[in-house]
């Protein structure tokens, strides 16, 4: 058990025949092996240390989870109907989202999900949304990675401005062929970027390439770029504001996530 052992406390031997040799090869043994215990030591502290943090890191999650059923009670006492709805679709998507075990889940869970996100969405917004929901049986089953349909909904929101327009409409459609599920998310909002369109263009040219050097550089380069911004010198109060309004245009980093994450689970 003491790692600091040292074969010279023990035994000298100066002579450079095989027990010389054997006693050279043992002393390098001795070390490797306190390294290797040193080495599966720190790894194991390592671990302990992250699952720490992780288990810290579900309890304010989980808070704010009983803290919601709380709040939902006592609506539902009150006689607050379109409140206690409220606060239950939001705690059943902090639940959807909390979920860390399933990475890849059913289309069909993920359009439930999208179904509390539009609900809750829609309470900041007089104008109404018209959605309608197109899948097939077997596209509803197939699997997906999880958080990939809401950010793509949440830029039809968003970025394209549905419930700010009159008459808008929203339609997610799903079927499989083959291996292969086709996913739409159609909106009549303003549509999306052209500096976006051409980076998701640019990735996607990569990601045929053989050459995963220029993939993930691809990648590391797409991560990073940002839209062009005007050059207009505004005022502070006008730039305040329309950042304000354009906070979510000018940052793309759910499509982004969503992307990355398709090509490098399906490339």
């Amino acid at each position: 058990g003491d790692l600091d052992a040292n074969m010279s406390s023990y035994i000298t031997y100066t002579k450079n025949d095989e027990i010389g040799s054997l006693l050279i090869t043992i002393r390098k043994m001795m070390y490797s092996i306190k390294n290797f215990i040193i080495h599966q030591y720190q790894l194991e502290l390592a671990n302990r240390t992250s699952e720490l943090k992780a288990l810290q890191a579900q309890i304010n999650p989980h808070f704010i989870h009983n803290t919601l059923q709380c709040l939902a009670t006592n609506a539902l006492e009150g006689g607050n109907l379109p409140l206690y709805q409220s606060i239950t679709a939001l705690g059943q998507m902090m639940h959807y989202s909390m979920d860390t075990a399933h990475n890849l889940v059913p289309l069909n869970d993920a359009l439930h999900y999208i179904e509390l996100y539009l609900k809750l969405q829609k309470l900041r917004f007089p104008n109404s949304l018209e959605t309608e929901f197109d899948i097939s049986d077997e596209a509803g089953t197939m699997l997906i990675p999880k958080m990939t349909l809401q950010p793509l909904v949440e830029n039809s929101i968003r970025h394209g401005n549905l419930l700010k327009l009159e008459c808008s409409r929203l339609s997610i459609r799903a079927y499989a062929e083959g291996n292969y599920l086709h996913l739409f998310v159609i909106d009549t909002g303003t549509g999306i970027a052209a500096e976006l369109t051409r980076s998701l263009h640019q990735v996607k040219a990569a990601a045929a390439s053989s050459d995963a050097v220029t993939f993930v550089a691809s990648l590391n380069r797409f991560s990073k770029e940002q839209p062009s911004r005007s050059s207009a010198v505004l005022k502070s109060e006008q730039q305040l504001e329309a950042d304000k309004e354009n906070r979510y245009v000018s940052n793309n980093i759910g499509m982004q996530n969503v992307y990355q994450r398709l090509l490098l689970n399906y490339k």
